[in-house]
């Protein structure tokens, strides 16, 4: 490398990056919520009583499960759980 091409900026100095073309349309094309439900598919009957039991565990007290508070319950379950 000369002096010269120090100055370059770093762009024209490296080779550009090699993109998997093939992997980029597999992360693009991922569906994270069919994911989730493909795995949940696979669960025994026992690995889902086990969920349940957890996803109770973190609700708050005295609070029903509705559709407004299950996203946070997933949440604080995920954050639990993923340690």
């Amino acid at each position: 490398m000369t002096v010269l091409d120090q100055y370059k900026p770093r762009h024209l100095r490296e080779p550009p990056e090699v993109v998997d073309l093939k992997k980029l349309e597999s992360d693009i094309e991922r569906k994270p919520l069919n994911e989730i439900s493909e795995l949940m598919q696979s669960l025994t009957y026992g690995e889902m009583i086990e969920l349940s039991a957890a996803l109770w565990k973190v609700k708050p007290d005295e609070v029903a499960i509705t559709a407004d508070n299950l996203p946070s319950i997933l949440h604080r379950w995920s954050m639990q759980n993923g340690q």
